[in-house]
């Protein structure tokens, strides 16, 4: 993907996250991880990814059962699934790696292309993480890079564009992030798999299922076998495994409009409602706009990046009395005298090179502060 693409989701996404956290406030990397799995007629034993960067051509697809299952019921024969994210809301914790990942069958204009994505979520403590990861299309060398967090009432955004970190938050409560905001569903569904047997999959209990062309609805990925694992109690999908040969770029949408090649991917659930912690990367940090003092009537208190706003019931002199008083003492040296316009009010500080900004305004007897740090 260009760095275009990988802007447009950044963007998109965390607008979509910002206008949740207006309304009724804001709430979610690790490594992301290879998959073995191929273009192979028969996929046949499947192994754990691994947290690096993934190898150009697809490995072989495998299944290898862990620990047997009770035997299997008529209803297990068949499989038809609209989703395989379904059923990721019923549960309280989880982990979610999918690696995807296609390489050109043409040797004068050889082409490929990766696709790793992460996502974490815990209910207690309330927390979700999503994290992307793509080569560059006009730059292979140079990894495309999206993460967000949601933790409590706070959201955190990255990107490999800038590498700053942005964040946002409402007091009182949580926006949250859709579970499974980007997987395998939207490629398709898979119709009549056949039942192999009952397997252990991460410590889920789950049926195993094969499936090929004939049985899915995937556009533009040519011949398709693969693999998916449901898990007995619950209905979701614990791993899917897809080998493709003949489709045009990864996951029918890269490469030139005529190439083939073939490609793979391996979608697969961990950590199912194991505790465990999510955190935000060392460097996003709320604002320190947070930091400052606030009216001790401060209300609806909400952070965009290094700007901070809050209601108080207080009268736009007495907040302005207030940050004189205070902010000198917290080490701000004011600039100039305030600027009175009508029913608002601005203050302007410097400390250790940073500016600060202080804009009290007024309307329908209430007063909202603004407090705005710069460089």
């Amino acid at each position: 993907m260009t760095r275009r693409h990988w802007s447009l989701i950044a963007l998109a996404i965390f607008l979509a996250v910002a206008i949740a956290a207006c309304g009724s406030g804001a709430k979610q990397a690790a490594p992301a991880q290879e998959s073995e799995a191929s273009a192979q007629a028969t996929p046949t034993e499947a192994t754990q990814p691994i947290a690096e960067a993934p190898t150009a051509a697809p490995a072989k697809p495998t299944a290898k059962p862990t620990q047997a299952e009770p035997a299997a019921t008529p209803e297990d024969t068949s499989l038809t699934l609209s989703s395989r994210d379904a059923g990721l809301d019923a549960l309280t914790s989880f982990r979610l790696t999918w690696h995807a990942e296609w390489t050109s069958a043409d040797p004068d204009k050889p082409e490929s292309g990766t696709w790793d994505w992460v996502e974490e979520y815990t209910a207690d403590p309330q927390a979700h993480h999503l994290s992307m990861a793509s080569p560059d299309s006009n730059d292979p060398a140079k990894i495309n890079t999206f993460e967000i967090w949601q933790i409590g009432d706070t959201t955190y955004m990255k990107t490999s564009d800038d590498q700053k970190c942005l964040s946002i938050s409402s007091e009182g409560s949580a926006a949250d992030m859709e579970k499974g905001m980007f997987s395998p569903s939207m490629l398709g569904s898979i119709q009549n798999a056949t039942y192999v047997g009952n397997e252990t999959i991460n410590g889920v209990p789950a049926k195993h299922y094969t499936y090929n062309t004939r049985g899915v609805a995937l556009v533009g990925l040519g011949d398709i076998n693969g693999e998916t694992w449901v898990a007995i109690d619950g209905g979701y999908v614990v791993k899917d495994i897809v080998a493709w040969k003949g489709g045009a770029g990864l996951f029918g949408l890269g490469g030139s409009s005529a190439g083939t090649g073939e490609g793979s991917w391996t979608w697969e659930l961990s950590n199912v409602n194991q505790a465990f912690e999510i955190k935000q990367a060392e460097d996003c940090q709320a604002s320190a706009a947070l930091d400052l003092p606030m009216m001790p009537d401060a209300s609806e208190k909400s952070q965009f990046g290094e700007m901070v706003t809050y209601k108080t019931a207080s009268t736009v002199a007495d907040v302005v009395a207030f940050y004189k008083d205070k902010l000198p003492a917290a080490g701000w040296t004011i600039e100039g005298e305030p600027t009175e316009l009508g029913e608002m009010s601005m203050l302007s500080y410097t400390k250790d090179g940073k500016t600060l900004s202080v804009t009290v305004t007024t309307s329908d007897n209430t007063t909202q502060v603004m407090l705005n740090i710069g460089e």
